[in-house]
C-alpha cells in the first residue's frame, strides 16, 4: 500500500485510463486496449512483463469497464483479460431478454444478463481481493450506481479518498 500512496503523491501529471461499460461491447474496449498495450510495450523496451498498471496511475470503469479495469489494475496482461472476457461473455452475456413483451413483465425488469455466472466468473477471475489489497498496482476506481438512490458511488483504492474505510466513511465526509 505504500508504494501506491507514493504514486499517488508523487509530483507531476498523472495518467488516467476511464473505461466505458456496454456490456459484451466490452471486446470493442480490449481491442483498442491491445493496441496501446503494444504501443506503451514497445515504447518501454519491449519488455514482456510490462503491463498497462505500470503505465497508468489510475484505470477506472463503469459496468463492463470497471470489470476490465478491475483486472489491468491487478497486472493482468490485455490478452489474458480477453481470453477471460470471451470465455466468461458467453456464460454472462448468452441469455437475451426481450426488451419488451407485455405478458411478460418480469423479463422486462430483469437485468440483461446472467448474474450467477457474473459473480462465479468474477470470484475466479480476482479471488477475495478487495480495494484495500496490496495486489491492485495502481490506483483503481470503479463506478457503481446504488440501485435504491440512484446514485453515482465512485468506489477508490486510495486509502486517503473521502470513502475508502467504510468504516469510518460517514467520518470523512
Amino acid at each position: 500500500m505504500n508504494n501506491l500512496i507514493n504514486r499517488f503523491k508523487s509530483p507531476g501529471p498523472k495518467r488516467i485510463l476511464s473505461l466505458d461499460g456496454g456490456g459484451i461491447r466490452g471486446a470493442l474496449t480490449l481491442g483498442y486496449l491491445k493496441k496501446v498495450e503494444d504501443i506503451l510495450k514497445k515504447q518501454h523496451g519491449n519488455n514482456p512483463n510490462f503491463r498497462l498498471s505500470d503505465y497508468f496511475d489510475l484505470i477506472g470503469g463503469t459496468s463492463t469497464g470497471s470489470i476490465i479495469a478491475g483486472a489491468l489494475c491487478i497486472g493482468m496482461s490485455v490478452d489474458e483479460i480477453k481470453n477471460l472476457y470471451m470465455d466468461l461473455g458467453g456464460k454472462i452475456f448468452g441469455e437475451k431478454h426481450s426488451w419488451w413483451n407485455p405478458f411478460e413483465t418480469a423479463k422486462f425488469l430483469k437485468a440483461g444478463y446472467n448474474h450467477a455466472n457474473l459473480e462465479k466468473g468474477l470470484k475466479s477471475a480476482f479471488g477475495d481481493i478487495t480495494l484495500g489489497s496490496d495486489k491492485i498496482k495502481t490506483g483503481l476506481c470503479v463506478v457503481a450506481k446504488r440501485a435504491d438512490t440512484n446514485s453515482i458511488w465512485p468506489l477508490i483504492n486510495h486509502p486517503e479518498g473521502k470513502f475508502y474505510d467504510s468504516a469510518d466513511g460517514r467520518n470523512k465526509i
